[in-house]
């Protein structure tokens, strides 16, 4: 009867596809906060390790990896790249061999660590303390629940953008947003906040502080309630 969607983009793909404007409402996702557990708090940044997190599927970017560590580590040659996920069973058999493909060539590959496994939560914690900041290379999404878990540890974010991820990254104060397709000024981002740590960490403390307002669960459960209440009355 009523359908919640996390931003205007995909907002406007249900009404590209008949679904009436009134039966559409826009609720931020909210804070992943509980992944701070401290259980790993002695663990210190790595000032030049950068994290990929999350699902493998290749709208999330995964096979530009290579090419964006080269651009880094052209500048920074000890730079670090931890790519942490799992591929699940894609419905497409072409899909999930790019993706292992990709992921035995950067097993491979000089500047990675790898761990092609789903990540419990007290290694979510570890992998974030342990990074400088995260990436989101995205060709394609809808909203994602990567960013407020960075946001959580402090993080800044770099992602393309695209979908509604813009919804949850400020230019220059939670993070940057690159346009999409540009390799290069992607890379060049990344090697920007690896340089300049008081930069990325006065942005990492934006995020959190924008975060314990923007994406409160208090407020969203507010504001779902309010929905389940026009439905009711309707």
């Amino acid at each position: 009867r009523h359908l919640i969607v996390h931003g205007p983009h995909c907002r406007q793909a249900l009404l590209a596809a008949g679904v009436a404007a009134n039966k559409i409402s826009i609720n931020r996702h909210g804070s992943f906060a509980t992944y701070d557990q401290n259980r790993h708090a002695e663990i210190a940044e790595e000032e030049q390790t950068v994290l990929f997190f999350g699902e493998l599927r290749p709208n999330k970017g995964v096979h530009r990896l290579a090419a964006l560590a080269r651009i880094v580590q052209e500048a920074l040659p000890h730079a670090k790249f931890i790519v942490a996920g799992k591929c699940t069973k894609l419905p497409r058999k072409a899909d999930m061999e790019k993706v292992r493909r990709t992921m035995a060539a950067l097993k491979a590959a000089p500047g990675f660590e790898v761990h092609d496994r789903f990540i419990p939560d007290d290694e979510v914690e570890y992998l974030f303390r342990r990074s400088a900041l995260v990436i989101l290379p995205y060709a394609e999404a809808s909203q994602s629940g990567v960013i407020p878990v960075a946001y959580a540890f402090r993080k800044p974010v770099i992602a393309y953008r695209v979908g509604d991820l813009s919804e949850s990254i400020m230019p220059n104060e939670t993070g940057l947003l690159i346009a999409p397709e540009d390799e290069n000024a992607f890379g060049r981002a990344i090697v920007r906040l690896l340089r300049h740590t008081n930069e990325r960490r006065s942005m990492g403390r934006t995020a959190y502080d924008w975060s314990q307002r923007e994406l409160a669960w208090d407020s969203i459960a507010r504001r779902t309630v309010e929905e389940y209440g026009k439905m009711l009355v309707a």
